[in-house]
């Protein structure tokens, strides 16, 4: 009875949580009917990819998995920012082994070699920046002979271990259970690299793409380059560790970074089910991962969560690896990798510290002692260094080591912003009686829409990273398992310390959700990525150790989750992602390797008319550049270019208040060039008395006018005559503009 009554309830759960988005996203009136109808060429595509994949079923080879995803990838100009990525992360993880060998006297696992790498670079990056040697080509050199002569030392163990291992998983035979794995992960990974030439979204075109210009632009990443916007004084720890992926002419190369983290996310998952696990029910846990659009379209974004969600799961893994065999390297993997996702994304100091208050309640629970060794003090100083490299770039510019959510911390100790800096200007909070009943319900209809459908437009950031309703069913295996297998639960969370720590870190990232759902102005999908993958890990392993083991629901209607959420999730990661991408790029028989984004907005510049503005300004790429053009796609332009709304709305709105302020700031940061876009049709009073003023106080040599778009080349102008005929330029071309958008 009790049998039947669960399989019952599972089935009308699964079914709903199925339809539920279908009817309300993607059904007529939907948040994404135009956006499934409008792209048919994708599901044909992944059809035709698809009946490729099942071909190989007779032989079930890994191989020809991995033939499939590169012959996708050279199609959709992929291939060498793929290979590159690649070949970045073989040199992260010798660097690592060069580390452990020589450091530590010993060998360690791949994914310590790869984080210590990472950790490695990244500070001989910031090491080269202080002595004024570490622009991007000498980085590149840099890796290009580290890459050589760590091939050379280590190409034995390379050859016999990788390569050989390597072919031994691709030529093995798999089961039909395990080869139906592999082709679900392949058609979700050919989502992330057939649209990363397409997905230029508004973060990454912003500051994600840009490390060339608004990083590390003539001698390191302290170059002090007077960007005011928020975003360029976050922790860039992910940006300097991704600076050989920057500055190519595609920005493919960093979209494969980021691709190569998913890959990384994915191992890591498996690892961590593997622990509880068969290999072929670890193997579910990542099929699942990969299902979930808050995950995997995250991986085509130049923002560094895919990377902090990396490091964050890595300590979740050494967590568990250290609950059960109480290592002393293992603590200090945990403390090492908090601290290094510091450098991360600003979140992450919340994000983190929610594992880290994890593993220690557990140990205080459980009465375990911390422990140390020289190998784990060593890797502790070796990521606190790191930090301290990475936040002395934001406490030189700003005069605040962290802005954003830890600048709240440095304040409060009486640290206060340099001119012309103002980090405390923008918050995310929501602001009223959130608690009253106009708040009670629109905190309601955003649970209800986070964990069934984001469908207002309130939640727009939401679906674009959404975990999508295979979280939300994943939820109701959880708890599910928990009320019928509660006897067989407790006596688990007894005997096992890291199961206890799970079921912990799910609670708590649960309620993480529901607290950024409530307290936030308008939340974003990628804040909940680490309760996707926690909720991934709990609910797979629940389904298997609770549900399926105490054979409280069958396995055909378990198993019949799968395809259901399979093809539901593709349409959903297909439809939608950060850069509101639902097609892929075009397919080109004949290409070379890689998509030149550079070239492509060149070509957009001169079919705007701006042919002679954009060679002057991309002619060097030091040029200072304040644009009042369109946000952000205006700072594609090659040089230090920073929008007005950086300056004012993401920066210091003091410093356009008045033309005194205007004429103070511009003095500051020593601007070459004022570009006025063509297409930029919010040109206000104030702006034109700000400009008017400049021009009056001898600041502007000329003005270069090309098809509607205006040029000011700052300098110094003395006669007269030369300001009074610039003043009648600008207020002439001031005049037109306004005319020309109120028609």
């Amino acid at each position: 009875m009790k049998r039947n009554m669960c399989n019952i309830i599972f089935l009308v759960t699964l079914v709903f949580c199925v339809l539920y988005p279908v009817k309300n996203l993607l059904g007529e009136g939907g948040f994404l009917y135009w956006s499934v109808r409008g792209n048919y060429k994708i599901w044909l595509e992944l059809a035709v990819w698809f009946g490729l994949a099942i071909f190989g079923l007779k032989k079930r080879k890994g191989y020809w998995i991995l033939g499939l995803l590169i012959t996708f990838s050279y199609l959709h100009e992929m291939i060498l920012p793929m290979l590159g990525a690649f070949l970045y992360l073989i040199l992260s993880t010798l660097v690592g082994k060069l580390l452990t060998r020589f450091l530590f006297r010993g060998e360690a696992e791949f994914i310590v070699s790869y984080f210590l790498g990472m950790v490695t670079l990244t500070i001989i990056y910031a090491l080269l920046s202080l002595l004024h040697l570490g622009s991007i080509l000498n980085i590149k050199i840099l890796d290009a002979i580290l890459i050589v002569g760590l091939g050379l030392w280590y190409w034995k163990r390379i050859y016999t271990d990788w390569i050989k291992r390597v072919s031994i998983i691709i030529r093995k035979e798999r089961t039909v259970v395990e080869y139906i794995q592999y082709v679900i992960i392949m058609l979700f990974l050919m989502i992330s690299v057939g649209r990363a030439n397409l997905s230029l979204d508004y973060d990454s075109v912003w500051y994600g793409l840009r490390s060339a210009f608004a990083l590390c632009n003539r001698t390191g990443i302290y170059d002090k380059l007077n960007l005011i916007g928020c975003v360029y004084t976050y922790p860039k720890g992910y940006e300097v560790y991704s600076l050989p992926l920057a500055d190519w002419p595609s920005y493919g190369f960093v979209y494969a970074g980021n691709i190569i983290f998913l890959f990384l996310i994915m191992y890591l998952v498996y690892r961590i089910c593997r622990i509880f696990s068969t290999h072929i029910q670890a193997m579910w846990g990542v099929t699942v991962l990969v299902m979930i659009p808050g995950i995997l379209n995250m991986a085509i974004t130049a923002k560094p969560d895919i990377c902090t969600l990396f490091v964050q799961i890595l300590m979740i893994y050494f967590s568990i690896k250290f609950l059960r065999e109480n290592n002393a390297f293992d603590f200090g993997m945990i403390l090492s990798t908090y601290i290094y996702s510091l450098t991360l994304k600003p979140t992450a100091v919340l994000f983190s510290t929610s594992i880290l208050l994890a593993i220690l309640f557990i140990m205080m629970l459980y009465r375990r002692k911390p422990k140390y060794e020289k190998n784990s003090l060593m890797i502790l100083i070796l990521a606190f260094f790191d930090l301290v490299l990475i936040w002395l770039r934001t406490y030189w510019f700003t005069g605040i080591p962290a802005t954003s959510v830890a600048g709240k911390f440095f304040q409060i100790l009486g640290m206060t912003d340099k001119y012309p800096y103002a980090s405390g200007q923008f918050s995310q909070f929501r602001t009223g009686d959130l608690f009253g009943k106009e708040g009670f319900v629109e905190m309601a209809v955003r649970i209800k829409e986070f964990f069934l459908a984001p469908a207002s437009q309130e939640m727009d950031h939401v679906i674009i990273a959404w975990g999508t309703t295979l979280c939300t069913f994943l939820c109701f295996v959880v708890f599910l398992g928990g009320i019928v297998e509660g006897r067989r639960l407790l006596r688990m969370v007894r005997q096992r310390s890291e199961i206890t720590f799970l079921g912990v870190l799910f609670l708590g990232e649960l309620f993480a959700a529901i607290l950024s759902l409530v307290l936030l102005k308008k939340p974003d999908g990628n804040y909940f990525m680490l309760f996707y993958v926690v909720t991934t890990a709990a609910g797979v392993l629940c389904a298997q150790h609770l549900l399926l083991h105490g054979e409280v629901i069958s396995r055909g209607i378990m198993y019949a989750a799968i395809p259901l959420f399979a093809l539901l999730n593709v349409i959903l990661s297909g439809s939608v992602n950060w850069a509101w991408v639902n097609e892929f790029s075009e397919i080109k028989w004949i290409n070379c390797g890689f998509y030149n984004h550079v070239e492509e907005y060149r070509r957009q510049m001169y079919e705007s008319g701006a042919v002679r503005i954009y060679d002057t300004l991309a002619e060097n790429p030091s040029n200072q550049v304040l644009a009042y053009g369109i946000h952000p796609n205006v700072e594609r332009i090659p040089c230090v270019i920073e929008s007005t709304l950086d300056v004012d709305y993401w920066g210091n709105e003091k410093l356009m208040y008045t033309p005194d302020d205007f004429l103070e700031f511009v003095d500051f940061v020593d601007y070459d060039y004022i570009y006025i876009q063509k297409e930029y049709d919010q040109l206000s009073e104030k702006d034109y008395v700000n400009l008017k003023a400049l021009i009056s106080s001898g600041k502007v040599s000329s003005i270069v006018e090309e098809n509607e778009h205006l040029l000011f080349i700052l300098g110094i102008s003395d006669d007269e005559k030369t300001i009074d005929r610039l003043k009648k330029e600008f207020e002439r071309f001031y005049l037109e503009k306004k005319g020309n958008v109120s028609e």
